[in-house]
């Protein structure tokens, strides 16, 4: 959240104009948006449907002779999983002089490298690269490579004091030394769970509506064009975090309550965490989520670094568990 409010808090004291948010982001961004700044435009899909009518909003502003500030988006998004056409958004913003802020902790860059489209990175240290859940931190890439990087650093430097603490970052780097073999695991577990999921999702007798995972979601290919090369050391995969949706709360809740992993918040530690997401972190917002396709039937998992057989044992028994709800009132 420091990455992101900070590189906020530059780009406003750089131009101080409108951003956008394309695709449902990590909620806290939107709160950032919404407090400061003088506006931001939400397109929370972030579907090529979505995109050609940014494009038109830009293209009208530029005969206004204005322009945006940035436009912000995630690889993939949380806690759908979607990616949206970054090459896309990188051609646009070339075109009219934006910036492009890209969030990758999801995908985090052990898997995916976004500095090709992205003028600055951002990323939460606390998720998959530190591991263990016990501490804090983040990191704001300038790409050294953007027409707008000396400006941007300028003006970084100026305004950013580092006040992460001294224990914290000492725990960070000894977690992360072996990020890229829990990166390994956590995306082969996360990987065999919803090829285990995935076909009930197409079966409309199954309580189970939809499987959102980057490697099924239909925005794939955005998703692999990012990815990185296989190299000796690691295999570039799909992340650690699924996302379930079902066709009733009844059977959402079995799912949740059957689930033998720990229960909360936060994602890419070394223990599974599953969150009914609309319910704990929209519980005031439902109405304004659903309709911008999140519904509060949705469970989001992290898998961590127990035994592969052991969470998709554990995974299955609450599937079933939600299955028997079947019959009750559908949403």
């Amino acid at each position: 959240m420091s990455a992101i409010y900070h590189t906020h808090q530059m780009l406003l004291k750089w131009r101080g104009l409108e951003s956008v948010v394309m695709g449902f982001p990590y909620e806290l961004t939107i709160k950032m948006m919404e407090t400061y700044g003088p506006s931001f435009k939400f397109y929370s899909l972030g579907t090529d449907e979505q995109i050609d009518e940014f494009e038109i909003y830009l293209e009208n502003k530029a005969r206004a002779g204005s322009m945006i500030q940035a436009v912000w988006c995630e690889c993939p998004s949380n806690p759908l999983l979607y990616t949206v056409d970054l090459e896309r958004i990188r051609r646009l913003a070339d075109k009219y002089g934006f910036i492009v802020v890209i969030d990758e902790t999801i995908g985090s860059f052990a898997n995916v490298d976004v500095l090709g489209v992205a003028d600055i990175v951002v990323t939460s240290l606390s998720k998959s690269f530190n591991g263990y859940a016990d501490l804090l931190a983040g990191s704001v890439t300038l790409n050294p490579n953007s027409g707008y990087y000396r400006a941007l650093k300028t003006c970084l430097t100026e305004g950013y004091t580092n006040n992460l603490y001294i224990d914290d970052a000492i725990q960070l780097d000894r977690n992360s030394r072996n990020f890229l073999q829990r990166a390994a695991q956590m995306n082969t577990t996360a990987e065999s769970i919803v090829d285990y999921l995935s076909p009930f999702a197409s079966d409309p007798s199954s309580v189970v509506s939809a499987v959102h995972y980057p490697k099924t979601c239909q925005s794939a290919p955005c998703y692999q064009s990012r990815m990185r090369h296989a190299t000796d050391e690691f295999t570039p995969g799909y992340g650690c975090l699924f996302t379930v949706d079902f066709g009733t709360l009844e059977a959402s809740r079995a799912f949740f309550d059957s689930l033998d992993v720990r229960k909360g918040p936060s994602l890419g530690a070394n223990i599974t965490l599953a969150q009914p997401y609309v319910q704990m972190v929209l519980q005031k917002e439902k109405k304004w989520a659903a309709s911008h396709g999140l519904r509060e039937t949705i469970v989001r998992v992290s898998v961590g670094l127990e035994d592969k057989d052991a969470i998709l044992q554990s995974v299955k028994n609450a599937h079933m568990m939600a299955e028997k709800t079947k019959g009750t009132h559908a949403l």
